[in-house]
């Protein structure tokens, strides 16, 4: 899996498992406004952070390479903004 293919699923996307969901997400997957608002609100590398903790669960050595690529990528993102912000300053 290639993992810009995960940059705007979250773990709502990739399992349907009610015990892992709640275990991930702490959002039990029923109640629809909780979820919308992790989907909405979750930080990006939280996400990633949460895929790549299904992926450990699921046992699955290719969704957790691209979730760990994705989140390593986010945090260099943001790492770079910060130090672009910072010499502005």
């Amino acid at each position: 899996m290639y993992y810009k293919e995960l940059i705007s699923k979250t773990i709502f996307d990739l399992t349907k498992d009610t015990a892992i969901l709640k275990r991930i997400a702490k959002v039990n997957p029923f109640d629809k406004e909780k979820v919308a608002f992790y989907k909405e609100h979750c930080h990006p590398i939280g996400k990633a952070e949460d895929i790549e903790e299904l992926a450990e669960i699921l046992n699955d050595k290719e969704l957790r390479n691209a979730a760990k690529r994705l989140r390593n990528e986010l945090w260099k993102d943001l790492t770079d903004a910060q130090v672009k912000l910072t010499k502005k300053a």
